[in-house]
């Protein structure tokens, strides 16, 4: 879903609030409560519980890593500079970098 956020240079805000907003429907509206917060609980005295823990404090950084292997895998693609086991080979010096996969051990 793509928004305009200066539908005819109107604030945002104001534009949300008014009844003749032609930039969203209104379906398309949600309102968040303030100071919205979520919250995770883990038993950290149990083991599988702990790993959960361990996976979802990592969780960016196994985003990060996901995000270069795709840019990796992009280049390639899109400039065909290294044959494919270059490629990945170097795809799985970047994943054992990181010691996330001893969370799956």
């Amino acid at each position: 879903m793509m928004i305009d956020n200066k539908p005819e240079e109107k604030n945002q805000h104001e534009c949300l609030k008014s009844s003749d907003c032609s930039c969203m429907n209104e379906e398309d509206i949600v309102f968040l409560p303030p100071n919205q917060t979520g919250k995770l609980e883990f038993n950290l005295q149990d083991p599988e519980s702990e790993t959960r823990f361990k996976r979802a404090v990592r969780a960016d950084e196994a985003f990060s890593l996901l995000w270069d292997i795709d840019n990796e895998c992009r280049n390639c693609l899109k400039y065909g500079t290294e044959n494919a086991s270059d490629v990945l080979e170097k795809i799985r010096d970047m994943i054992n970098e990181t010691d996330l996969m001893d969370l799956y051990a």
